[in-house]
């Protein structure tokens, strides 16, 4: 996909992937469930080294991004997905803009 997409822009490295990180891949224990194992937040880290484009990461920087309302209101309550609520994916799209002008401004654009 990343190569794909990276063939309709001016190349790979215009193209930004994000990730944001299933809560049971994130946290120490879930009750009633298990942990999932980091295997496709692993592979999209991997795309930037493997298809040169950019990935925004968010599994280090989730503390950043959601401070005290992590987990308790990042997440759809009771949704085994995890999808993010209305406030958690507000949160995130400030920061994937925040990396979008670093990365702007790090390039001197």
């Amino acid at each position: 996909m990343a190569n794909k997409l990276s063939r309709f822009t001016k190349g790979a490295e215009t193209v930004y992937i994000t990730h944001h990180p299933h809560l049971r891949g994130l946290v120490d224990s879930v009750d009633r469930g298990r942990l999932y194992l980091p295997v496709l937040s692993e592979a999209v880290a991997k795309l930037e080294e493997k298809a040169g484009v950019s990935v925004l990461d968010a599994r280090n920087h989730i503390i950043e991004i959601h401070g005290d309302a992590f987990p308790s209101d990042t997440y759809v309550d009771d949704d085994i997905f995890s999808h993010l609520n209305a406030e958690g994916a507000v949160r995130y799209g400030k920061w994937i803009v925040q990396q979008l002008v670093q990365a702007e401004e790090d390039l001197g654009n």
